[in-house]
């Protein structure tokens, strides 16, 4: 093997390895934006430490927010679509908020299996889901597994938007600046 032949390869194996890291770490910055949404989504009251006793009052209670996910729990939550392509992570993250649509998009596929390419995704935009789900309709596998793991979709989706958006009714979005 001669020696330019030999430099091109440790040239390309270079531009595998680096394309793998950068994935690996957009994958991080991913997981770190997911992490520190759910910080910040705790409730301020335990960082101020206003202990003031509330009023009885003739409102319903609030629906009790889920306890933060722990780092670990949350590692092992985003474990199965961590090296998803960024495009696909997006619009996975994004449509597991829309469980029912994904569960909806999964049988309008299997009852439209005759439709392929350009015309199955034509006939998806039709339909009155989110984007993100409607997305999902060009990688049918993906679909099918969120669809065949509803709880983990539910749950992913409730980490990513769930305890942020019932607080206060509004979504913080202060961890995604950093990505």
């Amino acid at each position: 093997m001669s020696n330019r032949k030999f430099a091109n390869q440790l040239r390309l194996y270079g531009v595998y390895l680096e394309t793998r890291n950068m994935r690996i770490i957009r994958t991080m910055c991913w997981i770190g934006a997911l992490l520190g949404l759910i910080c910040t989504s705790l409730p301020s009251q335990a960082q101020t430490g206003d202990q003031t006793p509330q009023t009885p009052s003739s409102a319903p209670s609030p629906v009790p927010e889920p306890p933060a996910l722990k780092p670990a729990e949350l590692d092992a939550l985003v474990a199965p679509i961590a090296l998803y392509p960024d495009t696909l992570l997006s619009n996975v993250l994004m449509a597991s908020t829309y469980p029912l649509e994904v569960v909806r998009a999964d049988r309008w596929i299997n009852q439209n299996k005759d439709l392929k390419g350009d015309a199955l995704k034509s006939a998806a935009e039709k339909q009155d889901w989110d984007a993100s789900v409607k997305a999902l309709v060009a990688t049918p596998s993906v679909l099918q597994m969120m669809n065949e793991h509803l709880e983990w979709t539910q749950k992913l989706g409730e980490a990513l938007f769930g305890t942020a958006a019932r607080r206060d009714g509004r979504c913080t979005a202060v961890a995604f600046k950093s990505v």
